[in-house]
């Protein structure tokens, strides 16, 4: 099973709020971000972020993935219900935008 990513972008682009706000999350995820490897452009999004692409889309880091996410700290949680409670967050992003784009599926 895949999370059903859309392509949409936005998570990249929102890079620098998400390093901004590091304090409020789980410490999983602050390990991730100490490790995070790219910066934050001028307008917040992720430096690898081009043209509404990751240009290193297969050797992402581990905070970018969901699927290493869940394997590497949240296997304890079926794979289904961590995807769906990630698609909640992707759709709201995307809601929360105005996109237009694709909402992730969720699971069933």
């Amino acid at each position: 099973m895949n999370f059903p990513c859309t392509g949409c972008g936005l998570c990249c682009t929102h890079l620098s709020k998400v390093l901004a706000n590091a304090s409020l999350a789980t410490t999983e995820i602050r390990e991730e971000l100490k490790a995070f490897p790219y910066k934050a452009k001028e307008d917040g999004s992720c430096e690898k972020l081009l043209n509404g692409k990751c240009s290193v889309y297969k050797k992402r880091p581990t905070l970018c993935n969901v699927e290493k996410m869940h394997d590497k700290y949240y296997s304890d949680v079926p794979k289904e219900v961590y995807f769906n409670k990630n698609a909640i967050v992707c759709n709201k992003m995307m809601d929360d935008a105005g996109s237009k784009a694709k909402r992730v599926p969720w699971t069933r």
